[in-house]
């Protein structure tokens, strides 16, 4: 990001440009048009945790409709409200989804992982709700990279396999005419995406529901 802008708005770009790409894998970077995208909607008042759920709601649009497009920021964009929201409402939500993933640890062979990001989750500040889901995304990021990292090169190798055998039934004729580059990022989308299926109560959406008091 360009050193020239405010801290916190590098921090903010940071923390969305690192969720864009846990959510699709791949490169590490956006494009020179993603960039220019991002720090537009930063500087027009656009907050971290608005542009995280709308890059979470374009990645389930994007796994209903067949497409080679790589996953930019672009589709993001309908996903935004007409105006910036407005900051989430609660403050000290997150003990109820704590709550959740230590009981959920306790159905698992190896409880450690949910039980570290449960306890992460337990102790952020609570200086205000956005911060707070700024916190907890950034705490959740780190488990799924974790968790993918946990499951080793053959593990990844059999979940890849398994996104590529869902997306040629789905895509058929138009995932063979992809280069193999395209069709890389797709199937590693795709294998991100079940990963993070496994754990709905760690969506955008849901975490926004027990900030605003909805799941308690």
């Amino acid at each position: 990001m360009d050193s020239q802008l405010p801290d916190s708005l590098q921090r903010a770009a940071e923390e969305v440009r690192a969720h864009l790409v846990t959510v699709r894998g791949g490169g590490l970077f956006l494009s020179s048009a993603d960039g220019r995208r991002l720090i537009a909607w930063l500087e027009a008042g656009r907050a971290v945790p608005e542009l995280i759920h709308a890059i979470e709601l374009a990645a389930v649009a994007r796994e209903k409709k067949p497409t080679k497009l790589p996953f930019s920021l672009g589709y993001a964009a309908r996903f935004l409200a007409r105006e910036p929201a407005p900051p989430l409402a609660a403050e000290g939500a997150l003990a109820p989804l704590a709550l959740v993933l230590e009981e959920r640890a306790g159905a698992r062979s190896d409880p450690a992982p949910l039980r570290a990001l449960a306890a992460e989750l337990r102790a952020l500040p609570e200086a205000d709700a956005e911060g707070l889901f700024r916190g907890a995304t950034g705490a959740i990021r780190a488990f799924l990279t974790r968790e993918w990292d946990a499951l080793g090169a053959e593990g990844q190798a059999a979940r890849l396999e398994a996104a590529r055998a869902e997306l040629a039934e789905l895509y058929g004729a138009l995932l063979e005419d992809m280069d193999e580059d395209t069709a890389r990022a797709r199937v590693e989308e795709r294998t991100r995406a079940r990963l993070r299926a496994e754990y709905p109560e760690l969506s955008s959406t849901s975490l926004m529901a027990y900030l605003e008091g909805g799941q308690r």
